[in-house]
C-alpha cells in the first residue's frame, strides 16, 4: 500500500525540492525482456546486455524485464511495461518504449547507434530529478519534474527500482550450461504504478516545475545495498504511453537502516577498466572478483589504502566483493 504523504514528509526534513538536481540530459531507456528458464536469454540476452551497457554507458538507463510469471525474477511492473510495448516471447530487445526485435548482431548494433545518437547532455525538453531514502521497511522518494521547453500533453512520471547482483538460475548462460549467475539491472517495481503518476497536463510553459513524493514497502527478499532508482517521463499518446526521457543520475539512495555501510564502502577506478584497476578502501578485508557466471576469478587480501589489481580474463561485467568484520559490500566493474 502506498505510504501517505504526511508519513513521507516526516522523514524528509532535509530533502527539499531545492536540493534536487534535474539533469538537462536526454537518455534512452534500453530494456530486454528475459526469463530465467529461457535458454536463448542465457545464450544471447545476458551477454548482449553486457555488451550494450559496456559500450554505451552512461548514455542510457538500462533494465531487464522479467514478464513471465514462471521466471524466478518476475515483476508485475516489468510485465506491464513489456505488454504495453507489445512484446511476445523472449529474449526481446526494446529501446525507448518500442520493440527492436529478437537477437541479431544487426539489432544490437542498431541499438548501440541509436543510444549514442539519442543522447544529449543539454537539450532535454523535460526531465525529472530525485532523492530517495530507505527507512525501516520502505523506500521513499521526492521528485522534481522540470520542463525546459514549452510542451503540450499529458505527462506521467514513473519512479522505478532496480536490483543488482542477484544470485539466481539462468538457463544456458553464454552456451556454457545452466546454473546460477549474477543477474543485474533487474526491474523490481515502481514507487507509483507501472507508468507512474500524472505530473502535468495541457499547455505547460517553459520553466514549469512539479514536486511529488512517493513511498512503497520493501520486499524482504531484496538486498538493500543492491538497489537503485531511476525515473522515466511518459507522454499519453491516445491511451498508450510514449517514452520521452529517462534519468538515473543525481539522486541519493541513502540507507538510514545500515549505519555500518559507510565504514565498509570502497571505490573502484577507472570503471570501465581494461585489465588493471585500483581499489581504494579505508578498511582492510578479503576482496573477491567473480564473473557473471559466478566463477571466482581472483581473491586477494586488501590493505586499508589503495591497491592496483590486474584481471586477466574476458571482457564483461564482474562483481567485486569486499568482506570485512563489519559485513560485505559488492560493486560492479566493467572490463573491456
Amino acid at each position: 500500500m502506498m505510504k501517505s504523504i504526511a508519513a513521507i514528509l516526516l522523514i524528509f526534513p532535509l530533502m527539499s525540492a531545492a536540493q534536487i538536481i534535474v539533469p538537462t540530459t536526454t537518455k534512452s531507456f534500453y530494456a530486454t525482456v528475459e526469463a530465467t528458464w529461457c535458454g536463448n536469454c542465457g545464450q544471447y540476452g545476458v551477454p548482449s546486455n553486457e555488451d550494450v551497457i559496456m559500450t554505451t554507458a552512461p548514455r542510457a538507463v538500462y533494465a531487464v524485464l522479467h514478464r513471465s510469471a514462471s521466471s524466478d525474477l518476475y515483476s508485475s511492473t516489468a510485465a506491464d511495461i513489456a505488454n504495453e510495448m507489445g512484446v511476445a516471447g523472449q529474449p526481446i530487445f526494446t529501446l525507448n518504449g518500442e520493440v527492436v526485435g529478437p537477437y541479431s548482431a544487426g539489432n544490437i548494433q542498431d541499438i548501440k547507434d541509436s543510444i549514442n545518437s539519442f543522447y544529449s547532455s543539454g537539450n532535454a525538453g523535460v526531465n525529472a530529478g530525485f532523492n530517495c531514502v530507505i527507512q525501516n521497511d520502505s523506500i521513499h522518494a521526492v521528485t522534481e519534474t522540470t520542463f525546459f521547453d514549452d510542451q503540450m500533453g499529458d505527462f506521467y512520471l514513473g519512479v522505478y527500482v532496480l536490483e543488482d547482483s542477484i544470485w539466481n538460475y539462468q538457463a544456458n548462460y553464454g552456451s556454457g550450461g545452466s546454473g546460477d549467475i549474477w543477474h543485474n539491472k533487474i526491474l523490481r517495481t515502481s514507487l507509483n504504478g507501472s507508468f507512474g503518476s500524472l505530473v502535468a497536463s495541457g499547455t505547460i510553459n517553459n520553466g514549469s516545475s512539479y514536486t511529488h513524493q512517493f513511498g512503497i514497502p520493501i520486499d524482504p527478499e531484496w538486498i538493500l545495498n543492491h538497489l537503485s532508482v531511476f525515473t522515466i517521463i511518459w507522454r499519453d499518446n491516445n491511451g498508450s504511453y510514449e517514452f520521452v526521457n529517462a534519468n538515473d543520475e543525481g539522486g541519493v539512495l541513502e540507507n538510514l537502516n545500515i549505519s555500518k555501510q559507510e565504514s565498509i564502502s570502497f571505490n573502484l577506478y577507472p570503471n570501465p577498466a581494461k585489465s588493471e584497476f585500483t581499489v581504494a578502501s579505508e578498511v582492510s578485508g578479503k576482496l573477491k572478483i567473480y564473473n557473471l557466471s559466478g566463477a571466482l576469478v581472483k581473491e586477494i587480501e586488501l590493505k586499508s589504502s589503495t591497491q592496483k589489481i590486474t584481471v586477466q580474463d574476458d571482457p564483461g561485467t564482474y562483481i567485486i566483493e569486499l568482506s570485512t568484520e563489519q559485513g560485505t559490500v559488492r560493486k560492479k566493474l566493467q572490463i573491456f
